[in-house]
């Protein structure tokens, strides 16, 4: 579950918003690990498999048709602009220097199925605004998660030894119906801010 809340000046809590998480990391798994030297390697942010060319942005993009089709999008954060349907509908992958596990752009990529990965070390020196193609892979090798990235198209060798992630929504409200406490209820942090027990319905 995703869920936003918030304290006011008076030790108040209030939720602002409660939601399953459509996708998680953890259910994509490549069947072996990366035999060539990797480009880069980093942390799983959004799991998949994506091939196309490197294409380095530092600022955002006005004109979308300007992003290769399928590319590798690397950068150093990043920024809601890249959410944009225009934008993400051109993108293979994602690969930043900074960004979360578990933000808001991380749970869109995600969702999106669009493969993510945090490095510290860049692959596209920022003199350069495109490379050859690159394979990205993110997910599980072997049962240990990762990301990598590779030289050249890989799609034949590793498309074969991938099992894709799915939606978990439906199967999250099926194992939420199986072990729902006879008695759901959330207490609040201290009972003085109201004096009684709230039951949540639904959540």
């Amino acid at each position: 579950m995703d869920v936003e809340f918030a304290v006011d000046q008076q030790d108040r809590l209030h939720l602002v918003q409660v939601r399953p998480i459509t996708a998680l990391t953890g259910a994509a798994s490549f069947s072996g690990n990366p035999t060539n030297q990797p480009l880069c390697a980093g942390e799983l942010v959004s799991e998949g498999l994506a091939v196309g060319e490197a294409h380095y942005v530092d600022k955002p993009v006005d004109d979308p048709s300007s992003i290769p089709k399928g590319a590798v999008i690397h950068a150093v954060n990043a920024a809601p602009w890249m959410l944009e349907p225009a934008i993400i509908n051109r993108s293979g992958g994602y690969v930043f220097k900074n960004e979360g596990n578990n933000d808001h752009i991380a749970i869109m990529l995600k969702q999106s199925g669009k493969p993510c990965m945090r490095s510290d070390v860049p692959f596209i020196g920022e003199k350069s605004k495109s490379l050859s193609k690159v394979t990205l892979l993110a997910g599980n090798f072997e049962q240990t998660s990762g990301a990598c990235l590779l030289d050249g198209d890989q799609t034949a060798h590793w498309s074969n030894r991938y099992t894709k992630p799915t939606l978990d929504y439906a199967a999250a409200l099926t194992m939420s119906a199986a072990n729902k406490p006879s008695a759901p209820t959330c207490t609040r942090l201290n009972r003085d801010f109201c004096g009684c027990t709230h039951k949540i319905n639904g959540y």
